[in-house]
């Protein structure tokens, strides 16, 4: 999708783990996640809000579906997470 916007990644290093998917870069990129999870306050506060909040995981997902679409870039991955978001939703809220 950044690449539909004309954005490029390579001008951008802290992205490299994102689309650099060799075993040993996800394991490093694994490995550096749980590091700050484990030892950052903030990072602990600011990543995992959502999941309290069923409206905004469900509108930050059809947003992002919605941008994929008017880019015309298919998603069939993240489109197959639907049922799961849907599902989500509706056990939180009732």
């Amino acid at each position: 999708m950044v690449a539909s916007r004309g954005i490029d990644l390579a001008s951008y290093p802290d992205t490299r783990m994102f689309y650099r998917t060799s075993f040993n870069m996800r394991r490093i990129a694994a490995f550096m996640i749980t590091l700050m999870f484990r030892f950052n306050e903030s990072v602990r506060r600011t990543s995992a809000h959502a999941l309290g909040d069923p409206l905004e995981i469900r509108t930050a997902f059809y947003d992002l579906l919605g941008t994929g679409r008017d880019l015309q870039v298919p998603m069939p991955v993240m489109e197959s997470f639907e049922r799961d978001i849907l599902r989500f939703a509706s056990a939180a809220a009732g």
